[in-house]
C-alpha cells in the first residue's frame, strides 16, 4: 500500500515527510505477524466473524479501521 504525498507533512515529534515521498505500509507482514492476529500464517477465513451468541461485533467485516491494510484507510474510507 503505497501512498504519494501531495504537500509537506509534520508528525507530532517534528519529523517531516516532504511532498514528492512516497511512503509505504507493509501490510504482508502486519498481516501475519503473530503478536497481532492469533495463528497469524493460517488461512482463516472466518476470523473475523464472531461466533454465534458470543455478542461480539464484527468490525473488519464492513467497517474500515487502521488495523486492516488491505483497503487502505483515507478520507475516502470514513
Amino acid at each position: 500500500m503505497g501512498r504519494l504525498l501531495k504537500k509537506d507533512y509534520t508528525f507530532a515529534d517534528g519529523t517531516t515527510i516532504p511532498k514528492g515521498v512516497v511512503l509505504s505500509a507493509n501490510a504482508y507482514a502486519r498481516h501475519r505477524d503473530e503478536a497481532l492476529y492469533e495463528d497469524a500464517q493460517t488461512f482463516k477465513g472466518f476470523r473475523y466473524v464472531p461466533l454465534e451468541g458470543s455478542g461480539e461485533k464484527q468490525p473488519l467485516a464492513v467497517t474500515p479501521t487502521v488495523n486492516y491494510l488491505g483497503f487502505g484507510c483515507g478520507k475516502g474510507a470514513w
